[in-house]
This record gives structure tokens, sequence and C-alpha cells, in this order.
């Protein structure tokens, strides 16, 4: 068999020889050397995201001196939407809970109402109290992330007018009426 494999072989590339060998040997190793490249880019590129991926958890694991506890996901979805009251203008819709590595993440799902004079204030003082409810009751210091998707907008209120003075104080802007171009000398 290997005779065979030989013959093939130097039946190839016998009719080349001198110059034309040498450069197709450097070409065929400079395409090679990129393949294998590429390839270890790619196989390292797959390593990461399989590492770095995130996928839903059934729960956190604790380590205590007796032994781990294992705290349900379902269980720290029902203490964070317990804190709903303290939130009227939106509605917590779901809570998902991620892995990534040794750390979680909590996604939620919420409908805010419009009428909310500083949505981004409101977010940010969930994922704040969120995190706190998470260390205090429970003892869990791994949710590194409170990730909020706003899944719907509730309008209950009128929204501020567009362009009237009024709307602009109610959020804290200063309107002043727009200026007169004024004319050079032979400029109409």
């Amino acid at each position: 068999m290997s005779c065979r494999y030989g013959e093939l072989l130097s039946g190839l590339i016998g009719p080349l020889h001198g110059q034309w060998t040498e450069f197709n040997a450097g070409f065929l190793t400079g395409v090679g050397v990129v393949a294998a490249a590429v390839v270890v880019l790619l196989l390292l590129r797959l390593m990461l995201w399989l590492f770095r991926r995130r996928r839903r958890c059934r729960g956190i694991d604790i380590q205590e001196e007796n032994g781990p506890v294992l705290i349900a996901a379902d269980a720290i979805r029902d203490l964070v939407l317990s804190l709903q009251p303290e939130f009227p203008d939106l509605t917590m819709t779901r809570v998902r809970l991620y892995c990534r590595g040794r750390y979680q993440q909590l996604e939620l799902q919420v409908t805010f109402d419009v009428g909310v004079r500083n949505m981004p204030e409101q977010r940010q003082r969930l994922k704040v109290r969120i995190l706190e409810v998470l260390e205090q009751v429970l003892g869990i210091t791994s949710v590194r992330e409170v990730g909020i998707y706003c899944r719907a907008l509730r309008v209950s209120d009128r929204l501020p007018e567009h362009g009237g003075p009024d709307a602009a104080e109610d959020i804290g802007v200063t309107v002043s009426p727009p200026e007169t171009p004024s004319f050079r000398d032979g400029d109409e």
C-alpha cells in the first residue's frame, strides 16, 4: 500500500523539478500556515464563546461552613417580584437567571409607565434595589449584572406637550425665545 502511495506522490511531483518545485513548496507551505492559523483562531473563538456564553441557571450555590446551599431560580424570581409594590411605575413580567462562569446575571422583562418623568433613574434604582435585596435577604453576592428588557410601554398619563415652555419647565429645561437674525449693510 505504501509503495503505491509513494509512486503516486512521485508521479505528481516528478515533472516539477528545479525552480518550480521550490516555488510550489514555499507557496503551499505559506497557504498551509495561513489555513492552520485561521483554524486555530476559529477554535479559540469557539472555546471563548463556550466558556463565556450565558446559559440559564437552575439556582445559585452558596458555600457555607456546614455544606453548600442551593437557592433555586424560582425563589430568586419570587423575591425580585416581591419588590413590585416599591415600583408602581413599572410592571415586572418575567425574571430569568443566567450563569456566566462563576457569576450570575438577572434579566427582567418589564413594562414601563410612560408618564414616569425619569425612566433612566427608575431603571437604575430598580437594579440597585434588586442587588441590595439579594445580598441582604439571601446572602447572594454573585449576581453581578441586572439587565432590563423593556417589553412594552404603558401610557397612563398625558405626555408632556411638544415645544411648549410648560413642558420644558416640567423637566428642568430653560427655553429662551429664538433670536432674530441681524442683517448687515447690504444683506437682506
